[in-house]
């Protein structure tokens, strides 16, 4: 997947510096537009989100199916129905996602290339063999050994770059998509042994390893967006991305073993920083464009995830509606946003949403509120907003995946692959 002919690399300045500006490298092509899996292949965000897209519109159409009819369960396995749940969409389309941004990203910050071509084919692969055994009703030991050596093989993919251009800024995600890692083992272990309770917990671990690279790549990269697309000096808060991350990590080691008093207290914490970066970074004219407001939107339903957790603990919430907080709407509002701003960025295209994002902003949005809501009224109407928490997912995602899949698919609108 390489092009004859002479190549050009631009070096500008990274979006990693102070000055917060982004990093590009640029080929000169030979005449004639690539095939469009010369064009896939070329970066990482290209396959991995258009995997991630539709692997999400297909994964909550099973698990709304099974709520809605309640007839299946033996689909799932050994890892039970909420295992299997929680296991695909953190391993599944959580990785997916993460691992798409990070590789995209270490370019940009490196000035370095990342995996392309057959290697990232061969990632690929790997991803998308453990989604297939995962579904086939096989000894979970197999999706799990698959997902190791993905999660592994990507992240040496990531750090090579960085440590290569020594930018050790960015080493910071390292140990996220090591503990990332580790968890997928975990719950792929907890199935293959019959032991629910470690599922969980490798499910856990992975979807608190997920938010902290979330929450990293939010105090880095929104003030960014807003600059470009409001024209304006947007103030950082650098003290409070420190507070918010070092809570959350001391928060989910809290959680993990089990001091609930400790967790509770730091996830006010965390929460209330949350918040107060929201603010100190606001301008009022993120409500105005789409590929801004549902960025914030998915920190504040973060922000939010910690304090309902801290009220779950306290025994003033019936507990399972932080975990939907921090999951449909940290992760998946907040991703769905970054997928659609990164895609138009990366393929050339003008940076405003179309309807058919923002129907899907609106959609996902819709869904995390009523997800979390549904655990709080129990009774039948628990059970309508939670069928229309999914069928909102699933309007969100197939919009996503039917919009940006021309885009992903295809060069740059320059003719440039990346």
């Amino acid at each position: 997947m390489s092009y004859n002919g002479r190549r050009k690399r631009t070096i500008l300045s990274t979006m990693a510096t102070p000055a917060q500006q982004l990093h590009r490298i640029e080929l000169d092509l030979v005449p004639g537009r690539p095939g469009a899996l010369q064009t896939v292949f070329a970066i990482g965000f290209r396959p991995f989100f258009l995997m991630a897209t539709v692997f999400a519109t297909l994964a909550v159409a099973v698990w709304t199916g099974f709520l809605a009819t309640g007839t299946g369960a033996g689909f799932f396995g050994t890892w039970g129905i909420p295992g299997w749940h929680g296991h695909e969409m953190v391993f599944g389309y959580g990785s997916a996602v993460v691992v798409g941004f990070l590789l995209t990203a270490s370019a940009n910050w490196t000035g370095l290339e990342t995996l392309r071509g057959w290697p990232l084919a061969g990632l690929c692969g790997l991803w998308l063999g453990a989604r297939v055994l995962a579904w086939s009703g096989i000894d979970p030991v197999w999706p799990g050994a698959f997902d190791f050596m993905f999660m592994l093989a990507a992240s040496i993919a990531f750090a090579d770059p960085v440590l290569r251009a020594d930018n050790r800024r960015n080493l910071i995600f390292v140990p996220f998509l090591a503990v990332l890692t580790l968890a997928g083992v975990i719950s792929a272990s907890g199935a293959a042994a019959g032991q629910p309770h470690w599922t969980r917990t490798g499910n856990l671990m992975g979807l608190w390893s997920i938010i902290g690279i979330l929450l990293i790549v939010a105090g880095r990269v929104v003030p960014f967006f807003a600059e470009r697309a409001l024209g304006t000096r947007i103030p950082r808060a650098p003290r409070l991305d420190r507070y918010v991350l070092g809570g959350h990590v001391v928060w989910a080691a809290a959680r993990l073993t089990g001091f609930d008093l400790g967790a509770a207290a730091v996830a006010l914490v965390v929460g209330g920083a949350l918040i107060m970066r929201i603010v100190q970074c606001f301008d009022r004219g993120v409500l105005q464009v789409p590929l801004l407001w549902i960025l914030v939107a998915g920190q504040a339903l973060l922000a939010s995830a910690y304090l309902v957790d801290a009220a779950e603990i306290a025994g003033w919430f019936v507990p399972g509606a932080s975990i939907h907080l921090f999951t449909i709407g940290g992760i998946g509002v907040f991703t769905i946003g970054m997928m659609v701003r990164v895609s138009l960025g990366h393929t050339g295209r003008a940076l405003r949403a179309q309807p058919a994002h923002v129907v899907a902003f609106v959609a996902i949005v819709a869904a995390a509120v009523m997800r979390p809501a549904a655990v709080s009224v129990g009774g039948d109407a628990a059970r309508w907003l939670m069928l229309g928490s999914g069928g909102a997912w699933l309007v969100a995602f197939a919009s996503i995946a039917m919009s940006l899949a021309p885009l992903l698919l295809t060069p740059r609108v320059d003719g440039r692959l990346v």
